[in-house]
């Protein structure tokens, strides 16, 4: 009889921790998911923002050269 209970509880145990690890990796991906969105959302803003003062600075030292 008590072989038969502890048997049944680790049954239920070990589905709800498979259950529970499943759901915990579902939401942890998703957070990723976002985490990584806004890293390359930020990362193309820089490299954006970059290439424009540089190609200001080079066009600048472009009209300094043709004017003398």
């Amino acid at each position: 009889m008590m072989k038969n209970i502890l048997k049944e509880t680790s049954d239920v145990l070990v589905l709800n921790t498979t259950t529970f690890t499943f759901a915990t990796l579902a939401d942890v991906e998703v957070v990723l998911k976002i985490a990584v969105l806004l890293l390359s959302i930020i990362y193309t803003t820089d490299k954006i923002i970059y290439n424009r003062k540089r190609r200001k600075k080079n066009e600048s030292k472009d009209v300094a050269k043709k004017s003398k």
